[in-house]
């Protein structure tokens, strides 16, 4: 599949390839940028069901006017009927970028990508299961960027970069097991 994905999966991460498969608004395109421009990582949350599917939100986020699902990683529930194991769904080239972390000439977007949980984490935390794949992934991610980019990653909760709650102010203390301070 390649580095990328070949080191995430090496390191544990549950990953679902959905580039290919997800709706998009064929009108539009993300804009793109190259590898070594990007500077970091935003962590979301949906607010949604934790069991949403990366193509129930990608067709919300088309309905917002984006060409198609505004997180590059979505990390969620399976589903009731798969015995709700935590997957990754790697949702589109990490050199494309959206309005994932709001607008404007302070925005972060150019620089990041995001990765979002599955769920409303506002006033409780991620099940255990979510945040341990949220560090494989985060952890695969530096992996990555050291080895072919140089540099490794920021990462910042969504509430750092915009005003917001997200990804839940409830489990800041998770944010120090992948990195935000």
């Amino acid at each position: 599949m390649g580095a990328l994905t070949d080191i995430l999966i090496a390191g544990g991460v549950h990953l679902k390839d959905k580039r290919a498969t997800l709706p998009v608004n064929p009108k539009q395109k993300w804009p793109y940028r190259e590898l070594p421009d990007i500077k970091g990582a935003i962590i979301h949350h949906t607010v949604g069901k934790s069991w949403y599917t990366s193509e129930a939100i990608a067709l919300m986020h088309i309905g917002l006017g984006w060409p198609g699902m505004a997180y590059t990683f979505y990390i969620h529930e399976e589903g009731p009927q798969y015995g709700s194991p935590i997957v990754t769904d790697f949702d589109h080239r990490l050199c494309d970028w959206g309005p994932q972390a709001g607008a404007g000439p302070h925005s972060v977007n150019a620089e990041t990508f995001g990765v979002a949980l599955g769920g409303n984490f506002v006033r409780v935390a991620p099940a255990p299961e979510m945040i341990v794949e949220l560090v494989h992934l985060m952890c695969g991610l530096q992996i990555f960027f050291v080895q072919e980019v140089g540099h490794s990653l920021y990462v910042k909760p969504h509430f750092q970069v915009g005003k917001t709650q997200c990804p839940g102010l409830a489990w800041a203390s998770y944010l120090a097991a992948i990195g935000c301070v």
